[in-house]
């Protein structure tokens, strides 16, 4: 209601301008001049105010947004009285101005109120707020007759309607207010179907065309009005058009451009919305005085093409913005604004962690007499002294000896099996498609009743492809009769094959992507959608991925690994100094690492963003990754995209996956799982119910919320770097 109010005081105090001008400061045709006022205002205070918000709300939390809005009201008197009683045109810009801060600090504040609401459950809902907005406009816009021609300068080649009405009509000039319901009442309308649409479609750039020719069609309407009425159909018509073309411009603009950016691409749009303000006025009136009505049908028909050629640019070099949201759509993230929104989050709290880490790498390479560049930290050198740290805090002892495939195999299974419930079994035939491949069935742990099947197929061998991953055999899904038919995975690695007395032997990275691939395969098995296409993995990236992601870490753990961390051949359990230099290994670099994938994410985004006709990708990429990343790619660039296949395949603008799903991960671990200890039976069951069984079947948000018992945060993961 606080907003509507606002916008029917804004309709109101707009009102109040021209009449001031025109009846009391005596200068008739300075309505322009208004505008560019009032443009510069916004822009200059847009990114302000909304900056001011942020470190308000930052500094004593979401009470600070309403004391913001309250200033809003209370500026919005002042601007009110400033306006009434102005006795020149300085005191009425002044009051002006006054009241464009006013409305952002009601603005402001209420739309990201809006969008942290929405944030993770319909982010495309936003297009209902601006909807709303409309509305509230509208209704501001039919609340005028009374005023007048309080919608004198409200559209530029409409300026002249009063003037048109009085003199070309014979119709009393205050039946403009008539006019301006109408225009309200389009408005009302466009906003109530456009909202709707802007939530249900993708096709947005249509309806914006659709907008334009619609203002053709209401500059044609006024062409050949002769009566009152189709002067009133022509404002309706223009009511329609705009507020169609508002709704689905700022819902794109909400949808692509990160918090950070959004202040500064609304306040372009105010500049030439306002510069469109101030020229309609002064066009409208010089094409009446000289040719009358058809003066300004013919401009409203002009800037119609030329909106419609705008927006024909626009569709030219949006097909990979919509990309992006395609994208992303189906995804927990919903718009490319709320993955910008989270990777700056982390970037900007987890630069400081990567420059100390890169002190520390400069320093190992300072001190390698082979080096050179020693005080540059180049791409190569980066995951070369990462590794030679490591090898040098672990000891000459190689750690693979205490873990041995075997070991490790049976020690993950029990992990799964006390987190769900389940027993997995080793079956005595596979019946597979080579003599390696071993099968696992998984039962429930209480009634025997089958969950699934897992094929391991876990040794290299010539011919086959050298891949960690998880693979659907069988998809499961209900049957006519309602039983389940139950899923059938494969997992690939490529391990080394066992010699004589000797098992196949793993790296501490092999234990995390195998169990990483695991839970992948337990997503897919304990999963029981109706639709095989919607069954476990279906679900998108970025939370299939945190699903794997968070069982990564029962690998971290020293209580976990002291139960299979054995010696292949004496049976001896790992060193104690050893088995904890490993845990606290686990945070070494991540810093740096996290803003390689933050920078790779970047780039993912902003490739499909600016798109390949002017871009020099090379230099694009390695401009990215440099500044986000720290780490310099040297003097001769190297073309690093080419390697980069998730720009060109399925994964297009979904990199950002890798991390976002790291965020949630740590949030479930350390929230559920460390809280309540790694081996509480309760807090698996809710694992299994509410995470693993809906699959794709459910708001995917929705099912971490229900784990959670609210909505997933950076917290825990940032903590993570403090312990």
């Amino acid at each position: 209601m606080a907003i509507v109010t606002s916008i029917g005081i804004q309709c109101m105090l707009e009102g109040l301008v021209p009449l001031h001008l025109a009846e009391k400061l005596n200068r008739h045709h300075d309505g322009g001049i208004t505008f560019v006022i009032l443009g510069l205002v916004f822009t200059t205070m847009v990114p302000i105010v909304g900056h001011i918000t942020d470190r308000l709300i930052e500094w004593r939390g979401e009470t600070m947004r309403y004391y913001v809005m309250m200033f809003g009201s209370l500026a919005t008197i002042a601007a009110a009285i400033l306006m009434a009683f102005a006795k020149s045109f300085a005191v009425l810009m002044v009051g002006y101005s006054f009241f464009a801060v006013a409305d952002l600090c009601m603005f402001i504040p209420a739309q990201s109120a809006y969008g942290d609401f929405v944030n993770g459950e319909n982010v495309n809902s936003m297009a209902r707020g601006y909807s709303i907005a409309t509305v509230a406009w509208a209704l501001g816009a039919i609340s005028l007759p009374p005023i007048g021609s309080a919608l004198y300068s409200q559209h530029g080649f409409s300026a002249s309607v009063p003037d048109l009405l009085q003199n070309t009509m014979g119709v009393a000039r205050s039946s403009n207010g008539i006019v301006a319901a109408a225009f309200g009442v389009g408005g009302l309308l466009a906003g109530l179907f456009t909202g709707y649409l802007s939530d249900h479609t993708q096709n947005r750039v249509g309806f914006q065309l659709l907008a334009s020719v619609l203002y053709i069609v209401s500059g044609l309407v006024l062409f050949y009005a002769k009566k009152f009425y189709q002067v009133v159909l022509f404002r309706l018509v223009l009511g329609i058009s705009s507020s169609m073309a508002d709704t689905m411009l700022f819902t794109t603009v909400a949808d692509v451009y990160p918090a950070d950016l959004l202040g500064f691409k609304m306040a372009i749009i105010f500049v030439f919305d306002h510069i469109g303000n101030m020229l309609g006025p002064l066009l409208g009136g010089k094409a009446y005085e000289h040719m009358g009505v058809s003066g300004i049908a013919l401009i409203s028909i002009a800037l119609g093409v030329f909106e419609l050629l705008l927006v024909a640019v626009f569709v030219r070099n949006s097909i990979d913005i919509r990309h992006a949201l395609l994208a992303i759509e189906t995804h927990m993230a919903k718009t490319p604004r709320n993955v910008f929104v989270l990777l700056e989050e982390l970037r900007k709290k987890l630069t400081p962690i990567a420059r100390a880490e890169l002190k520390e790498l400069q320093k190992l390479k300072q001190a390698d007499s082979k080096a050179s560049n020693p005080s540059e930290i180049f791409e190569w050198d980066r995951v070369y002294y990462q590794h030679k740290h490591l090898m040098e805090t672990l000891g000459s002892v190689d750690i693979r000896e205490y873990f041995p495939l075997p070991q490790v195999l049976r020690g993950m299974f029990t992990i799964y099996e006390k987190m769900l419930g389940v027993r997995v079994v080793k079956e005595e035939s596979a019946n597979a498609w080579h003599p390696d491949v071993e099968l696992y069935t998984v039962r429930e742990a209480n009634s025997n009743e089958h969950v699934g099947s897992i094929f391991l197929d876990l040794y290299e061998r010539d011919g086959k492809t050298a891949l960690n991953a998880m693979h659907k055999i069988k998809p499961g899904y209900k049957s006519e009769d309602g039983t389940f038919v139950t899923s059938k995975v494969a997992i690939t690695t490529s391990f080394s094959q066992p010699v004589a007395q000797k098992p196949t032997l793993l790296k501490h990275r092999d234990l995390q992507m195998l169990i990483h691939e695991l839970g992948h395969a337990f997503h897919e098995i304990c999963a029981r959608s109706k639709w095989s296409a919607l069954q476990g993995t279906a679900a998108s990236s970025d939370y299939s991925e945190a699903i794997s992601q968070m069982m990564e870490n029962w690998v971290w753990e020293t209580s976990v690994l002291r139960t299979f961390a054995f010696h292949y051949q004496t049976g001896d359990p790992m060193p104690e100094d050893m088995l904890q230099k490993l845990v606290a290994s686990k945070m070494k670099w991540q810093g740096i690492d996290a803003l390689h994938l933050i920078a790779l994410s970047l780039f993912d985004l902003s490739i499909h963003d600016k798109g390949l006709r002017k871009l020099n990708v090379a230099e694009h990429y390695n401009k990215t990754l440099e500044q986000v990343s720290l780490v310099k790619r040297g003097k001769h660039h190297t073309f690093g995209a080419a390697s980069f296949s998730h720009i060109g395949n399925a994964s297009g603008s979904t990199f950002y996956c890798y991390i976002w799903s790291r965020v949630y991960a740590a949030d479930m671990f350390v929230s559920r799982f460390v809280k309540g200890g790694l081996s509480n039976p309760q807090t698996g069951s809710d694992f299994r119910k509410e995470v693993l069984q809906p699959g794709y079947s459910r708001d995917l948000m929705g099912n971490l919320v229900r784990f959670l018992g609210r909505n997933p945060n950076s917290q825990a993961y940032l903590g993570m770097f403090e312990e």
